[in-house]
């Protein structure tokens, strides 16, 4: 059984695991000053500024949209790799939602069906859920065992 692990940037996945893992990491995006802003690598995100401006008003968010995720898919169904993707809490973003759709469109289109979980957290990695970052951890143990 090969499978590959998806999640997005709100995971706040260390860039040494990402990389490690060859985990697919979707870029969530924000817009600030008339631009947009993503990243994968935690280094390069200062989340201090980032919130500050939120509570200002001054940044807007937006979803990923379906094709990213089906782009970032496809290479690896197309190798005969299923797909478990977990995302960011869909209490706090569509992003979970859009990701279903993707799944679903992805199954009809492409071979294989990206398997979709709702981690109902806002980062997989922090020390509000320590829980889900072993879980998460032993996800990556399993892949690499099978």
């Amino acid at each position: 059984m090969s499978f590959a692990i998806s999640t997005d940037s709100g995971s706040n996945m260390p860039i040494d695991l990402i990389r490690e893992n060859s985990l697919i990491v979707i870029p969530l995006t924000y817009r600030y000053d008339d631009e947009d802003h993503s990243t994968i690598d935690l280094s390069e995100f200062d989340g201090e500024s980032y919130y500050e401006m939120i509570k200002n008003k001054e940044v807007t968010t937006s979803t990923v949209n379906i094709q990213q995720f089906i782009d970032a898919w496809e290479p690896y169904l197309k190798e005969g790799k299923d797909i478990l993707h977990i995302s960011m809490s869909s209490g706090i973003s569509s992003t979970y939602q859009t990701s279903r759709m993707a799944s679903e469109i992805a199954s009809h289109i492409l071979s294989g069906c990206p398997s979709v979980t709702d981690s109902e957290v806002n980062s997989l990695f922090s020390m509000s859920s320590p829980l889900l970052e072993f879980y998460f951890l032993y996800v990556i143990k399993l892949k690499q065992i099978l």
